[in-house]
């Protein structure tokens, strides 16, 4: 029986990093104690901050992370005959974003899946792709976890004076970014 193994990974965070500071100006500051207990200082959006402007798309992270997840594997593309891919913000409702990545990737003959799970879905992926592997049906798999939240936050804050935005809707500007 084939033994799965993980053999490369990549990553990638779009544009520069968004400090604390920063989103305090766009929406307000939480209190001390709140940050604190976030402990995050930096996040990475695939917008632009002061515009909501897309930068980037999560097919396009996702295509950056793969192709580093094969040259750190020292794969091609060709040789991927499973993909899977993770998130729960794709770029559309369909086609998938796997589809979008696997076209991006120039890969004619692989099996693909996306699964709409943002925080467990990479580790259902690597479950799958395991499985499939180890039954032997496939060879070589790509999993990819990859998020774009940015887009669904910009609402809360574009042409909207911070002292007029809601605590609670201060909070995931705080706490979440976009990467794969």
């Amino acid at each position: 029986m084939p033994k799965a193994q993980i053999i490369g990974t990549g990553g990638y965070q779009p544009g520069e990093p968004i400090s604390t500071e920063t989103i305090a100006k766009l929406v307000g500051p939480l209190p001390d104690d709140v940050l604190e207990g976030l402990s995050i200082d930096q996040r990475y959006w695939m917008i632009d901050p002061e515009t909501g402007e897309h930068l980037d798309s999560n097919s396009g992270m996702a295509f950056k992370a793969a192709t580093s997840a094969l040259d750190s594997a020292g794969l091609e593309a060709d040789q991927v005959d499973l993909m899977i891919l993770a998130t729960g913000t794709p770029d559309y409702t369909l086609p998938p974003t796997v589809n979008l990545v696997q076209e991006m990737l120039g890969l004619e003959k692989c099996a693909t899946l996306e699964i709409r799970s943002a925080g467990a879905g990479p580790a259902q992926g690597l479950d799958l792709a395991r499985m499939w592997i180890e039954q032997g049906r496939n060879q070589t798999a790509l999993v990819i976890g990859s998020e774009a939240i940015s887009p669904a936050l910009a609402p809360v804050f574009l042409e909207t004076e911070p002292e007029k935005i809601r605590m609670r809707d201060r909070m995931p500007l705080y706490m979440f970014g976009d990467g794969v």
